[in-house]
């Protein structure tokens, strides 16, 4: 049995560590910044899905609320990753506000997006790692390796 096949909560653990932190330091920065920090820009810039509905939040007056709550939830979910706690329910938020960075500032042609990714950035990386945490059934790993140990 090879490292990996031994430690597989281990590493599912590190990948959900990961990207909590990152989820976390995002909400951190947010309501930290010596910056004026507001997601208005994003919104009010959204040219793909649902591109009228963002630009019409952008340019509310519920854009302060909006603020508050996406920097919140973001330090919230990224903790609650960190610490293993509510896991699911964290990673579903977590892929709604990696979906919602996706969408208002998408890599495809035509649009800017963060850096030269076309289709494929680090937000659809980490929504595909938060599927894994979904997916990711702690006790039937534990069943299995108890199986292969009654083998040996």
């Amino acid at each position: 049995m090879s490292w990996l096949e031994k430690h597989k909560d281990l590493v599912a653990a590190a990948v959900r560590f990961a990207i909590g932190w990152h989820l976390a330091y995002l909400g951190v920065w947010a309501l930290t910044s010596t910056w004026d920090y507001s997601w208005a820009g994003c919104f009010r810039c959204a040219h793909w899905l649902f591109g009228d509905a963002l630009r019409a939040v952008g340019h509310s007056s519920a854009m302060g609320a909006v603020d508050v709550g996406l920097a919140w939830g973001l330090l919230v979910v990224g903790v609650l990753l960190m610490l293993g706690r509510f896991a699911r329910v964290a990673a579903v938020f977590g892929i709604f506000y990696l979906a919602l960075m996706y969408i208002l500032n998408p890599p495809h042609f035509g649009h800017t997006g963060e850096s030269h990714f076309l289709y494929i950035d680090r937000n659809v990386v980490e929504i595909c790692m938060l599927l894994c945490v979904l997916a990711w059934k702690k006790n039937v790993m534990k069943a299995e390796v108890a199986h292969e140990e009654d083998q040996s």
